[in-house]
């Protein structure tokens, strides 16, 4: 969700990241933090297109025109979905289970990437 980047560039992104031989993967929304570059141009051009800022990475910061929060989400889940669901990588996942706690842990995330907030 960067500056002028569409869903088809986002989608893009999400296509090629599923090319890589990664074992991990993080789908991150756009953060402008208050004192940067861009969080000065958004402030002087758009600040009606900022919000949770001061929140976690878990929440959308910026929307660009022509796009939704909601939108931005459901990308991000889908994104999130698609690298870890593929066989090989769930199977990787699971396999490098060590503990019980861990377990825990990646199963709140699964059921968190599929529960929209």
């Amino acid at each position: 969700g960067l500056p002028g980047e569409t869903l088809a560039d986002m989608r893009e992104t999400i296509k090629f990241s599923l090319s890589l031989p990664l074992t991990r993967a993080q789908y991150m929304f756009f953060h402008p933090y208050p004192g940067t570059k861009s969080y000065k141009q958004i402030i002087a051009n758009q600040p009606e297109r900022l919000r949770h800022v001061e929140s976690s990475f878990a929440n959308v910061a910026y929307v660009d025109e022509g796009l939704t929060e909601m939108q931005l989400k459901i990308l991000q889940r889908t994104a999130f979905m698609r690298f870890y669901l593929r066989p090989k990588q769930f199977a990787a996942l699971f396999t490098s289970i060590r503990h019980p706690l861990q377990a825990f842990y990646i199963a709140r995330r699964i059921l968190r990437w599929m529960i929209f907030d």
